[in-house]
C-alpha cells in the first residue's frame, strides 16, 4: 500500500493558554545568585524584586509563562527604558530557582529555555524579546552552575518511551536517573524499535535516487539533535513535485520550537540585501536547532564565507529590531530545498560542508510519501533511522548532486557548444582553454537566471579576444563564456557524454563530404558506399586514439606484436591489469613507433568486424558483401576503419539504456 500502511494516526494537540495563577511568587535571597564579572546591582534587584499581583484587578506588567501576573519593581523603572527583556529573563531564573525549572545548562554549558512545553537553545537570553543587554547570559549561567546539584543538566539527545539516545553516542535506559532529566527532545509517547528504523530507511529509498541518498535523508531528519557537532549544510535537490517540501514541512512540525523557517538568500546576501537584513536573518540560526528554507534558487550564490561560518557553529552578526549589531553563536543546522544543483565552488572546504539528497521520483510513490508524512508517523520513522545513522557513522556518506538534470535548454546549448571548441585534452576530454562567444548561443534564455546556469557549470561570462574568429571574420574583443572552475566543469563534461552522443547521431549532416584525416590512420579511414565516417568537430585528428577520444570513448590502447605470423595481433604484454582498471579517458600504452595497436573493450563502444575470407574460405563473399546480400543495413557507425587485409572495423556508440540489451 505505497510506502507503508496508513494505520498509525498522529494525535494532534492544541496550544492552550496558561490559566491565571494568583499564587504568590516565592522569594529568593542573595545567596541563591552568583556574582560574576559584569553582574550589576540592577540585575540582582530585578531578579529579587519581581512580584505577582494577587488579583487581576490590580496593576501588573505582563503575564508570566506560568500564568502569574508579574510586576516589575518600581525601583527599576526609568524614562524610556525597555524592561520586558530583562524582566522576562529574571522571571525565568526566579522560577527555576524556586522549583519550576525554566532554564537549564546542557552538557556543553549551552543555555536552554523551556517555552510552550519544549526546550530550545538560546545564545542571547534577551533576544527572546528582541532586546539586547550585556551580562545577563553570564549571570544566569553562573547562577545555574552554582545549583548544579539541584538543577539537572539538559541532556543533548532524544528520549523515547523505552530508550533515550545521546548525541555523540550512547543510550540511556529508564532505570538510569538521567532518563528523568530534561532532554532536548522528548517523544515519550513513541517507542523506539528496529522495525521503525527499517521502515524509515526503506521509505526514504523509495523517493530518492539511491541508497546513499536515502541514508542522508534520514540523517537530515535527526541531524539537529544527533550530529556530534555543527558541520554540515543539507541541500535537497530535485524538480518540483517530488516530496521535498512535504518532508521539510513534517520536519518543522516534529521539531516544534526547536525549528524555524529562515531565508537563506537574505542570510547569504543574495541579490539586493542590506546588511541589516542579513543580520536579522541570522536570528533563527542562533536560537533554534533547525533552520529551514523550502525554496532556495541557488545556494552557491552570495557570501559563502558567511555561510561557512554559520555551518561551523562560529559567531555570526545579529541585529534585533531597533538595536545595535551584536555577535552570537550559530547553533542551527541549515536545511534547504533547491530545484537544481548549486553553483558552489569545487573546493575541499566546501565539499566538507555540503551534503546533498537527490529526489528523483514522481507519481504514485510521491503521493504515498505525502500521505505517510501528513497522516502517519513516517517522519518519526525517518527520525529514528537517522538517529541510528548518526550513532553508527558520525561522518556518513555524501551523494553528489545530479548535475545536468537541471540545465535548461539555454544551459544545455552552452554546454554542448563549449565541448565542441578547441583541442580536447586527452585526460579531460575537453579544451580547458576554450571559450565560447555568447553570440553563438542562439537558444532564447528562459526564466532561469543565466548567471546561475553558468555558475552551476563552472563557467563565467567575460570579455575575451576572439583570436580564433569563432564569431566573425575579424578577431576582436567579444563577450564570451570561459571556464572559471575546472573541477566543476569537468563533472559536467563527464555527465554530458550521453547527451553529446545523441546530439551527434541526430544532427550530423548525412550528406556531408568525407573528412580528410591526418596521420597514420588516414589511409585506412576510407568509407564504403552507404557508410558515413565519423565527422570531426573542426579539429585535426591524428592517431586513432585521438579520434576515439573525440568520440567521448574511454579505454586503453595497447601494443600488438605485429609481423606476419599467426600471433601478429596478439598483445605484447599482460592485459589483465588494464582490463580491470576503468579509465575516464583514452590511455595510450604504446610507444610512438608501434606498428600495430589494439583497443581494450570499454563501456559505450561496440565494434563490428567485417572480415575478408582467408584460408579455406578464400574467394567467398566478405563480411560486408554478406550483409548487403541479406539486405541488412549498417546503421550509423561513428567511425569506419579499413583493416590491413581489406576488411572493415565499424565503431558504434551505445547509449546507456541499450547496453544491458547487447
Amino acid at each position: 500500500m505505497g510506502i507503508l500502511s496508513f494505520t498509525r494516526r498522529r494525535t494532534r494537540s492544541m496550544n492552550i493558554l496558561p490559566k491565571v495563577n494568583l499564587t504568590p511568587l516565592p522569594p529568593i535571597t542573595d545567596e541563591d545568585l552568583a556574582i560574576v564579572p559584569g553582574t550589576t546591582s540592577t540585575m540582582i534587584r530585578m531578579v529579587k524584586g519581581l512580584s505577582s499581583a494577587p488579583t487581576m484587578a490590580e496593576d501588573y506588567d505582563f503575564i508570566g509563562c506560568d500564568g502569574r501576573l508579574v510586576r516589575i519593581p518600581n525601583s527599576m523603572r526609568r524614562l524610556n527604558a525597555k524592561l520586558e527583556g530583562p524582566a522576562l529573563a529574571a522571571y525565568l531564573l526566579r522560577l527555576t530557582l524556586t522549583g519550576d525549572q525554566r532554564l537549564a545548562l546542557d552538557t556543553d554549558d549551552q543555555l536552554w529555555v523551556r517555552c510552550e512545553g519544549c526546550w530550545r537553545p538560546v545564545t542571547d537570553i534577551l533576544a527572546l524579546t528582541e532586546e539586547k543587554g550585556r551580562g545577563y547570559d553570564d549571570f544566569i549561567k553562573a547562577t545555574l552552575a552554582k545549583h548544579d546539584s539541584m538543577l539537572p543538566r539538559l541532556q543533548l539527545g532524544v528520549r523515547f518511551s523505552n530508550l533515550a539516545l545521546l548525541r555523540g553516542g550512547g543510550t540511556v535506559t529508564p532505570d538510569d536517573q538521567r532518563f528523568r532529566f530534561p532532554w532536548a527532545m522528548t517523544l515519550d509517547n513513541r517507542e523506539f524499535t528496529d522495525e521503525r528504523v527499517r521502515i524509515g530507511l526503506e521509505a526514504a529509498a523509495k523517493v530518492t535516487a539511491g541508497r546513499d541518498d536515502a541514508r542522508i535523508l534520514c540523517r537530515v531528519a535527526a541531524a539537529p539533535l544527533m550530529r556530534d557537532h555543527l558541520q554540515y549544510i543539507y541541500d535537497l535537490l530535485g524538480t518540483g513535485g517530488n516530496g521535498k517540501g512535504q518532508f521539510l514541512k513534517a520536519l518543522l512540525k516534529l521539531y516544534g520550537g526547536l525549528g524555524s523557517a529562515f531565508s537563506f538568500s537574505d542570510f547569504a546576501g543574495v541579490g539586493k540585501v542590506s546588511p541589516t537584513a542579513y543580520e536579522q536573518a541570522s536570528l533563527p540560526l542562533t536560537n533554534h536547532l533547525l533552520a529551514v528554507d523550502t525554496e532556495v534558487p541557488d545556494p552557491g550564490l552570495g557570501d559563502q564565507a558567511r555561510v561557512k561560518k554559520a555551518a561551523a557553529g562560529e559567531y555570526v552578526s545579529l541585529r534585533l529590531l531597533g538595536r545595535n549589531k551584536s555577535e552570537a553563536l550559530a547553533v542551527a543546522v541549515m536545511v534547504m530545498a533547491s530545484n537544481r544543483a548549486p553553483s558552489i565552488e569545487s573546493d575541499p572546504s566546501q565539499d566538507r560542508r555540503w551534503r546533498y539528497v537527490n529526489f528523483d521520483k514522481r507519481g504514485k510513490v510521491v503521493d504515498d510519501w505525502w500521505r505517510a508524512l501528513e497522516y502517519d508517523d513516517l517522519i518519526i520513522d525517518l527520525f529514528m533511522a537517522g538517529c541510528v545513522e548518526w550513532l553508527t557513522d558520525p561522518v556518513g556518506v555524501n551523494p553528489r548532486p545530479g548535475l545536468v538534470n537541471d540545465l535548461d535548454d539555454w544551459g544545455t546549448e552552452v554546454l554542448t557548444q563549449f565541448l565542441e571548441i578547441g583541442t580536447p585534452d586527452p585526460k579531460l576530454g575537453f579544451d580547458p582553454n576554450a571559450y565560447l562567444p555568447s553570440s553563438l548561443v542562439t537558444v532564447p534564455e528562459s526564466k532561469r537566471d543565466k548567471n546561475a546556469q553558468l555558475g552551476m557549470m563552472g563557467l563565467a561570462s567575460t570579455p575575451k579576444y576572439d583570436i580564433l574568429r569563432l564569431a566573425g571574420d575579424e578577431p576582436r574583443m567579444r563577450r564570451s563564456f570561459v571556464i572559471a572552475d575546472l573541477k566543476r566543469f569537468a563533472k559536467f563534461a563527464k555527465f554530458a557524454t550521453a547527451m553529446l552522443r545523441e546530439r551527434d547521431t541526430t544532427r550530423t549532416d548525412r550528406h556531408a563530404p568525407e573528412p580528410e584525416l591526418d596521420g597514420p590512420t588516414a589511409q585506412n579511414a576510407l568509407t564504403p558506399a552507404g557508410l558515413r565516417a565519423f565527422k570531426p568537430r573542426n579539429i585535426p585528428f591524428g592517431d586513432l586514439e585521438t579520434m576515439l577520444g573525440a568520440m567521448r570513448w574511454k579505454g586503453n590502447v595497447f601494443s600488438l606484436r605485429g609481423g606476419t605470423g599467426h600471433d601478429a595481433k596478439a598483445p605484447k604484454g599482460d592485459l589483465k591489469p588494464m582490463l580491470e582498471t576503468f579509465e575516464d579517458f583514452v590511455v595510450d600504452h604504446c610507444q610512438a613507433n608501434e606498428p600495430m595497436r589494439g583497443l581494450a573493450p570499454a563501456p559505450g563502444l561496440m565494434v563490428l568486424d567485417l572480415d575478408i575470407p582467408k584460408g579455406a574460405d578464400e574467394g567467398k563473399p566478405d563480411g560486408l558483401a554478406v550483409l548487403e546480400a541479406l539486405d541488412v543495413g549498417l546503421g550509423d557507425p561513428a567511425l569506419a576503419v579499413r583493416t590491413a587485409s581489406g576488411g572493415w572495423h565499424l565503431y558504434y556508440l551505445c547509449f546507456s539504456n541499450l547496453r544491458s540489451a547487447l
